[in-house]
């Protein structure tokens, strides 16, 4: 569709001009050499484009290396937001104001007079444009995407800031370019790429982009057998938008408590704000001058590490519907190893420290685990249903299938247990040979085999069940 719409626009374009001078191919040494210089002018302003997407490559690349995903995109659309408004100014410029200044053959009065006066007329356009939007871009953000994007506010209104300059420097820019100088258009081009990626790094490390850095969602996944499980269905894994509070906090997908209501870096940001407003005297509404467009989670962190006791609050509930979300995924899918990412992960110790301390609290198997036995007297071996005539060697644990707990006294409690078998019209059902009979049959799915009571059946199929 884009290539479509291009090559229609070249199309009508072609046509018209050829209604005015028409079309005469006509290739000799004479006219080679005249256009020479045009031609080392065209390959001077492709390098020149080359560079700037070059440039804008490195620095996406960059933010998704030191920050992460969601980084980049609140980067992309920040800067979406600027290009398009002052974009349309500079278009409008490039199409009056070059024309204008390649009829000028010398240098002079005449050529600094068209220079200045199109660098006045820039700023009077512009000027208003750019206070609007600094001024106005903690509405037009929200109303463009949503609240979880306030993270870029900072960061687009240095960017419309630098619109400003960039209204002021243009018009020098093209003088080199209209006297068809290739070289020292090349030169300033290469000069401001080099500046551009200095100035978006360093910004980026001081600032962390103002917000930049953090989370707008939640996501998660599972690595089962060493490969990403997708679900039976192959729709993916939306850890995100499992049930944390009944009818909590909105979430993006609609519904109402998800994890990712509360446990992206955006649910610092919501509560922060609130925390600032019903707090005037904390230090996130001194650090912010009680703006809350101002609020990141980057700032709830950093006034909580301080020990404002507003932000703190903020953070331990944080903290603590993290953990309870962390346990849930601990009870339910018991992984060897539980990952935590993206930008909120810098705070690091701060961080994880007491969310490790509340999991461990949380998680069933975090004081209760299988009782395993080792003794020369429990066992000799298992008669399983696969060579029911011979006895099997036991292992070296023998697991009792009970869950218990082990109290600092050294005392045993048993908890529960880990049903192996059903009992089926007075017979002991094997549950796990069960699962091996179904796994052969639905060989990419995973399942449990369990007991149900006053049931003829002891398991539940895949079929019925969507596991």
């Amino acid at each position: 569709m884009l290539f479509l719409t291009a090559f229609s626009q070249w199309a009508l374009a072609f046509r018209f001009s050829c209604r005015i001078a028409p079309l005469r191919l006509r290739i000799n040494r004479r006219v080679w050499l005249r256009g020479i210089p045009m031609l080392r002018l065209g390959i001077a302003f492709m390098l020149a484009s080359m560079m700037n997407s070059g440039a804008e490559f490195l620095i996406r690349s960059y933010l998704n290396t030191r920050g992460s995903l969601e980084t980049v995109g609140l980067f992309n659309a920040g800067i979406t937001i600027v290009i398009i408004y002052a974009g349309m100014i500079f278009s409008v410029m490039e199409s009056d104001y070059y024309p204008r200044l390649s009829a000028i053959r010398q240098k002079g009065e005449e050529l600094n007079t068209c220079v200045n006066r199109q660098l006045e007329m820039n700023i009077m356009l512009i000027g208003p444009i750019i206070i609007a939007m600094i001024i106005g871009l903690p509405i037009i953000i929200p109303l463009l995407y949503n609240t979880q994007f306030l993270g870029m506010l900072g960061m687009t209104q240095i960017a419309a800031l630098g619109m400003l300059f960039k209204a002021m420097y243009l018009p020098i820019e093209y003088l080199p370019l209209s006297r068809g100088e290739s070289k020292v258009f090349l030169a300033q081009e290469s000069f401001c790429v080099v500046l551009l990626i200095v100035c978006e790094i360093v910004g980026y490390k001081i600032g962390e982009t103002t917000g930049i850095g953090c989370l707008t969602g939640l996501g998660g996944g599972i690595i089962l057998g060493g490969h990403m499980f997708n679900g039976g269905m192959n729709h993916g894994v939306e850890l995100g938008h499992a049930y944390l509070v009944d009818g909590g906090e909105p979430c993006t997908c609609g519904n109402l408590g998800c994890m990712e209501a509360y446990c992206a870096a955006s649910a610092l940001t919501r509560d922060g704000r609130r925390a600032m407003q019903a707090h005037p005297e904390s230090m996130l509404a001194e650090q912010t001058g009680g703006d809350p467009g101002k609020i990141t989670p980057k700032l709830v962190t950093d006034c909580a590490k301080a020990g404002d006791a507003a932000a703190k609050a903020v953070f331990d509930t944080y903290i603590e519907h993290l953990s309870s979300a962390c346990a849930s995924v601990y009870n339910i899918l018991d992984p060897e190893v539980l990952a935590i990412g993206g930008g909120l992960s810098a705070a690091g110790p701060f961080l994880f420290d007491p969310l490790q301390e509340k999991v461990s609290k949380k998680c069933f198997y975090a004081t209760r685990g299988k009782l395993l036995l080792q003794a020369e007297n429990v066992m000799m071996g298992y008669i399983k249903a696969d060579k029911p005539n011979v006895l099997q060697p036991a292992d070296d644990w023998y697991d009792t299938g009970d869950i218990v707990n082990i109290d600092d006294d050294g005392f045993v409690s048993i908890c529960g247990r880990v049903k192996r078998f059903a009992k089926v019209g007075g017979e002991m059902v094997s549950l796990t040979a069960i699962e091996q009979v179904i796994e052969k049959l639905y060989p990419n799915s995973i399942l449990g085999v369990l007991s149900i009571a006053n049931s003829a059946c002891p398991y539940i199929s895949p079929a019925e069940a969507d596991f």
